[in-house]
């Protein structure tokens, strides 16, 4: 004679099958949170970096270097012209601001001079966003450049082949505001304010 399951050993089995399903569902679930976690830290990451590696190679590569003072305090802008360039431009003019309208970090590439705000900007980049804080500060030859974006990112710049660097406003520490805010690289090699 053949045996068969009874309707009692088929529910206990189901209801066996159903908390399995249930564990590795939970499981599943906890793992997907975990990647989707672990990609938003790296796409975080990957974003920092290409800021930093951005703005330092423009940096590294200007010729020219003038900090302005954003109407809001937090922030500064940045207009330059680098060997630094992310679209085949020969040495282009850059400028890197916030973008209040945009809540982002801003990068315009041009041909020509850059005059803010340009309904004729050529190539703009959004490179961070919720940027709070964006200032560079100079001291001598040396650079600190701090981003806070919620997670802060800063870096020093010492030398380099920055040949001129301007201030403007009361941009940099210690400058007396009574000069029309520019300096100027003497023979030495030393910056100095001008009147």
């Amino acid at each position: 004679m053949r045996r068969t399951f009874t309707l009692i050993e088929i529910l206990i089995a189901v209801l066996i099958l159903s908390f399995l399903f249930m564990a590795m569902s939970r499981l599943l679930q906890q793992s997907k949170t975990v990647q989707n976690i672990m990609e938003r830290s790296s796409a975080r990451y990957t974003q920092k970096h290409r800021v930093a590696t951005v703005l330092y190679h423009d940096l590294l590569q200007a010729d020219t270097i003038t900090i302005e003072p954003s109407p809001d305090e937090n922030y500064c802008r940045l207009f330059l012209r680098t060997a630094n360039s992310l679209y085949d431009i020969v040495e282009p003019y850059v400028v890197w601001y916030v973008s209040t309208r945009r809540d982002a970090l801003i990068r315009v590439e041009s041909f020509d001079p850059i005059r803010l705000p340009d309904p004729q900007l050529f190539y703009l980049d959004r490179f961070a966003k919720n940027v709070r804080i964006f200032r560079i500060y100079r001291n001598d030859q040396k650079l600190f450049v701090y981003i806070d974006d919620g997670k802060p990112l800063f870096f020093e710049m010492i030398g380099g082949s920055v040949h001129k660097i301007h201030a403007k406003h009361g941009q940099e520490q210690g400058r007396d505001d009574k000069t029309d805010g520019t300096t100027h690289e003497n023979d030495e090699g030393r910056f100095e304010k001008t009147q």
